[in-house]
């Protein structure tokens, strides 16, 4: 139950006015919310319009347009074409990411940049390259945005294009070998035998390419891709595989007993692997070092499965879940029912990109969450939600329970009647 304090600060932060009290104590909540309004960063936490604008599509395709742009430079690169020749960064390390050098814009020599970011602890100039380049040549962030655009169609900036480009092979390439062992080899016959009590058909498994990564052998991957004439500094930095923590043995990062669902994009291009457990256990993945590839966290934010494509599907559905389990996506779908998501990287707290993508595919969005939902998580959510109000509603699911296995267990009239339940934001914060 909340009290009135958090009643008033959560209102406030979401932008329901109409709740709020008269007087001062509601019109500092007012005033907090413009500040959080104002304070973003720009067109990637900028959100569509609203359903009723005929310019929403437009204003959908000009985000992603920028948040594209900016996931296709890097930064150390833009900078360096920015410096004289004694100007010049150096590694921190002959194995490390960022670069250090004097700062273009105070000459200091406290300035670090990274493939994505740059950062001066001196005059506190930082951002990502649009900003750089604005900061640079005193230009707007539109401008800067259209001139670095135009750096990388005219291949003055290489960016990380040609990284693309060899990822999306590799990852072609290991969905391919993954999905072979899932139908027909031996090593797969623990993932066929699980997907059969799931309920999925082989006409889905053929349908979706899903795979199957089993926990031994563990360099099953590595080796097939070697024989295809890949590096295992290729394999690494496309996150397929690693070294545990502690550990100098290269192996594939998803041998862990998992079901792999292939994330595609309209182009039918693979941009990652999500797994679903095929035998509950810790994950594994705290184990891991740190992940590197030519993608950037930002990257993985954005998308969804299935991935949307634009014209066509925007608004292309009166309501959409969005889940947290990929398995609930396959499970619906193989009956028919496409209204269902969920995100693919891993920073599922922050979900304002994935809510964009999603709002913009339906008209009502239905977050789905299993048990109870803490405060500090609702108010993360709440945060998120704020710009969309009553279209996006609050769905939570018995703990031990999913959208999959209520679909089995009591067929698509249970999922009609969640739609009904689903709960909207005024609603969740008086509960």
């Amino acid at each position: 139950m909340l009290n009135r304090r958090s009643f008033i600060k959560k209102a406030g932060l979401v932008g329901l006015g109409t709740l709020l009290p008269a007087g001062p104590i509601g019109a500092a909540a007012m005033r907090s919310h413009s500040r959080i309004e104002r304070s973003g960063c720009g067109p990637a936490d900028e959100e569509p319009c609203s359903r009723n604008d005929p310019s929403a599509l437009d204003d959908l395709l000009a985000i992603e347009r920028w948040e594209d742009v900016r996931d296709e430079a890097d930064c150390r690169e833009v900078v360096r074409s920015y410096l004289p020749p004694s100007g010049r960064l150096k590694r921190w390390s002959p194995i490390a990411s960022s670069w250090i050098g004097p700062c273009p814009f105070c000459h200091s020599g406290c300035f670090e940049v990274s493939r994505e970011l740059y950062a001066c602890t001196d005059c506190r100039a930082s951002g990502s390259p649009v900003e750089f380049i604005a900061q640079a040549e005193s230009l707007t962030r539109a401008e800067a945005l259209q001139k670095l655009a135009r750096m990388l169609d005219a291949g003055m900036l290489q960016g990380v294009r040609r990284e693309y480009a060899r990822f999306w092979r590799v990852m072609e390439d290991a969905a391919n070998f993954y999905h072979s062992i899932l139908l027909e080899r031996p090593e797969g016959e623990r993932g066929r035998e699980w997907a059969k009590r799931q309920g999925l058909t082989e006409a889905t498994i053929r349908q979706l390419r899903l795979g199957y990564c089993p926990s031994a052998p563990d360099t099953l991957l590595r080796d097939h891709l070697q024989e295809q004439g890949y590096s295992e500094d290729e394999m690494r930095v496309a996150g397929l595989i690693g070294h545990r923590i502690g550990q100098q043995r290269l192996i594939d990062r998803h041998a862990n007993d998992v079901l792999l669902v292939p994330v595609h994009d309209g182009r039918g291009r693979v941009w990652s692997l999500l797994d679903e457990p095929v035998d509950w256990r810790p994950c594994q993945e705290v184990l891991w070092g740190a992940r590197e590839g030519p993608l950037y966290s930002h990257r993985y934010d954005r998308l969804v499965y299935p991935s949307p494509g634009w014209p066509q599907d925007f608004r292309r559905h009166d309501q959409l879940f969005l889940t947290q389990h990929p398995l609930d996506v396959l499970l619906l779908r193989q009956q028919g029912l496409s209204h269902v998501v969920c995100p693919v990287g891993a920073r599922s707290w922050d979900k304002r990109a994935v809510l964009r993508t999603a709002c913009a595919m339906a008209d009502h969005l239905i977050h789905v969450s299993v048990g109870p939902m803490d405060s500090l998580l609702l108010d993360d959510l709440l945060k998120v939600v704020a710009p969309y109000g009553d279209r996006v509603r609050f769905l939570t699911l018995p703990s031990g329970t999913s959208l999959g296995r209520l679909l089995q267990s009591e067929g698509s009239s249970r999922i009609a009647k969640l739609v009904a339940s689903a709960q909207p934001i005024t609603r969740l914060l008086m509960a």
